[in-house]
């Protein structure tokens, strides 16, 4: 209903509660109500959301940023001593990048990813939060064997949420999930460290020596991603953070170049 009658904040619903709807906001509600019936997500509804202190546009079917994902713009800011230049790696809506340019003046940011559908979200969205000129996106992957084409950066800081499901826990993803969102986003392979792996390989060749990268991870992935640091020590990297979500799960690390 907010969204049919143009509402920004969904509590002031209750100073229209004897509006009549027009014939055309009529149709719009059914609508909607049809689409959310059809199980699509209400971010793809009502085509915008919020994020930190930016709102973004929606389209099916890039990625959707999740709350607990706030938390990863906050511990790059509370964590990094000197942010000037950082470099998003799957960057889907363009969600961190435009929090973290929106709340870091002098940042300057490189987004990359595989879609161009999320390369062109981002640009719209940095264009509508007006941090556009400070922000340059390419279309690139990631490849596992962590290189990336034509990429020549050296930033402060890697940030990044990558696909870190274990490919079985797909099937029992929800319909709004599997149905409408780029399933890309979300399997990070057999053990769900895939691209986490491609990631921290990349992050041993780009960064400079006390620079971090920081990942979203899944509860479960922080032993093993300690172990393949221990066999991998050729990597020069140190695990030199973990922080938690909101439900006490280890979500989120900084991996540090020694």
């Amino acid at each position: 209903m907010s969204y049919v009658l143009n509402i920004e904040k969904i509590d002031e619903l209750q100073q229209y509660h004897s509006k009549k709807l027009t014939e055309k906001e009529k149709f719009l509600i059914d609508h909607c109500c049809e689409c959310r019936l059809a199980r699509m997500p209400v971010q793809y509804i009502v085509k915008k959301w919020d994020f930190r202190n930016v709102i973004l546009k929606m389209i099916p079917p890039v990625f959707i940023p999740r709350p607990e994902t706030e938390s990863l713009v906050n511990i790059v800011i509370e964590n990094t001593k000197s942010l000037n230049s950082a470099l998003e790696i799957g960057c889907g809506s363009g969600a961190i990048s435009i929090s973290l340019l929106n709340e870091v003046k002098n940042l300057k940011m490189v987004a990359i990813d595989q879609s161009k559908l999320a390369c062109d979200l981002t640009l719209t969205n940095a264009k509508i939060n007006k941090v556009s000129d400070r922000l340059k996106i390419y279309q690139k992957k990631l490849e596992e064997n962590g290189t990336i084409e034509d990429l020549k950066y050296k930033p402060d800081v890697i940030v990044s949420n990558p696909p870190y499901l274990f490919t079985s826990e797909l099937f029992n993803l929800q319909p709004e999930i599997k149905l409408y969102e780029d399933l890309r986003a979300l399997d990070g392979g057999i053990d769900g460290l895939r691209v986490i792996k491609a990631l921290l390989k990349f992050s041993s060749v780009v960064l400079l020596p006390t620079k971090c990268c920081f990942i979203e991870i899944h509860h479960n992935h922080l032993p093993l991603i300690k172990k393949w640091l221990n066999c991998n020590s050729q990597l020069n990297l140190h695990l030199s953070g973990t922080f938690k979500d909101f439900f006490e799960h280890d979500r989120f690390i900084c991996i540090s170049k020694l």
